[in-house]
């Protein structure tokens, strides 16, 4: 492997998974809460994101006509109705979470 002859250093291509989780999303992340994972049909790596929902308090949203983070960017002239709708599903989110922590409800 030309990283570990050139630099002494062996990748460890699993780490994230091993890390964070992810093999198996319902068991990994059943305990999670107040989370929207979003994906788009444009990341060729959507097939491994979370596409479901996974509790009552985490939100996948799916959009066929974008890719990961499209919905962080700032408005633009050219997001379609899927991308507005995201960004509407996660502020009603984020209101929601702040208003609870906030009032303690």
């Amino acid at each position: 492997m030309d990283c570990q002859k050139n630099y002494n250093f062996t990748p460890q291509y699993d780490w994230a998974l091993d890390y964070f989780g992810g093999r198996n999303p319902p068991k990994d992340f059943n305990d999670y809460t107040k989370i929207v994972f979003f994906n788009g049909a444009f990341d060729p790596w959507h097939g491994g994101g979370v596409n479901v929902n996974i509790t009552m308090d985490t939100t996948a949203v799916f959009a066929k006509r974008a890719a990961h983070h499209y919905d962080l960017r700032g408005p633009n002239k050219n997001d379609t109705a899927e991308i507005l709708e995201a960004r509407a599903i996660e502020q009603m989110h984020l209101e929601k979470w702040i208003k609870e922590w906030k009032y303690g409800y």
